[in-house]
């Protein structure tokens, strides 16, 4: 089953059960140290402006029926017109290198959502101008014992100034 969430999109009416995103991030924080790396991809435009840009990204999904939303804090931050970093919620950090003004930065995530295993690609992405215009993109394949997997895709837009 494919659950494909835009952020920009109305939540529906429905029992809204919260789970924790930065409990899910911190999880994520332990398996993103334990692998390293990361990708980017190329880009256009020139070298941003050299600073720290910051931003919240609110997104929301929904799995067997229960629903998520939440709001995350992040700081992005340019260092020398080719290197970037961007920090998104408590110990989960990407770090990279932009081609001109634009980065793609991906990371394995993993995370407990109710009773499911979810795991799958965490990729933030954007262009740096005298903003950042982005994406947060989750491609999560989440399984339960006895249960079919589902399919979560989380791609959020945001800004930081």
């Amino acid at each position: 089953m494919n659950n494909r969430i835009n952020a920009s999109q109305p939540r529906q009416n429905k029992t809204f059960r919260k789970i924790s995103w930065v409990s899910g991030l911190a999880a994520a924080a332990l398996m993103l140290s334990a692998c390293g790396g990361g990708s980017s991809d190329s880009g256009s435009g020139g070298p941003p402006q050299p600073g720290t840009y910051r931003g919240t990204v609110t997104f929301s999904a929904k799995i067997s029926g229960q629903s998520t939303s939440s709001t995350s804090q992040f700081v992005l931050v340019a260092t020398d017109g080719s290197n970037v970093t961007v920090d998104v919620g408590p110990n989960v950090r990407f770090a990279g290198r932009m081609n001109g003004n634009r980065f793609s930065l991906t990371r394995p995530a993993r995370e407990a959502i109710g009773e499911y295993d979810c795991t799958g690609p965490l990729t933030v992405e954007g262009t740096i101008t005298s903003q950042v215009n982005g994406r947060l993109l989750l491609d999560y394949t989440c399984r339960k014992a006895g249960r079919q997997n589902e399919r979560v895709i989380i791609s959020a837009p945001w800004v930081a100034r």
